[in-house]
């Protein structure tokens, strides 16, 4: 299938190259997030052979603020909460951004805090694929789709540990 047979909007995987892109119209694309690819050449012989991809929402569960949550993202769209507050020894602050990118959902996450052991923070990176939300084991929601997230990366910062030499 050539690019320039699909239609503005819809999404699609070049054959040799990673990411979901978008078709914008007459042989141009851009990424989900809307930035443009420009337009893709090929010779009088040569095809774009891309697949078509079904432009689909990513509903899922988290566990947010003590209960379960349902989000529903369109390819694209970003959503990012966060929470927080002073607590009996200090301060506690959290928060998660999820990003809808055509195949996957990408998630930033970070805890961040100072009690009587110093600052600690903790923040990363994961992602899950659409096609691997899987049931969550969550008793009354079993019908429920959790993400399997994959870690990208994740880093921790203890300042006492660190003023310590550790």
């Amino acid at each position: 299938m050539r690019l320039r047979d699909l239609n503005t909007g819809e999404l699609f995987r070049f054959a040799e190259r990673e990411g979901v892109y978008e078709a914008r119209g007459n042989g141009w694309f851009s990424t989900v997030e809307g930035y443009n690819g420009g337009p893709w050449h090929s010779g009088p012989d040569d095809y774009d052979l891309v697949e078509r991809l079904q432009r689909r929402n990513a509903r899922f569960w988290v566990w947010w603020n003590d209960g379960w949550v349902k989000i529903t993202l369109k390819p694209g769209q970003q959503l990012s909460v966060c929470g927080g507050g002073r607590c009996d020894e200090g301060w506690s602050q959290y928060g998660e951004s999820w990003l809808h990118t055509g195949d996957r959902v990408e998630r930033s996450w970070f805890t961040d805090g100072r009690d009587c052991d110093g600052r600690l923070q903790h923040y990363g990176d994961d992602y899950a694929v659409l096609d691997e939300l899987a049931p969550a084991n969550a008793g009354e929601f079993e019908e429920m789709l959790a993400p399997r997230w994959r870690d990208s990366q994740t880093s921790q910062i203890d300042e006492f540990a660190e003023l310590a030499g550790y």
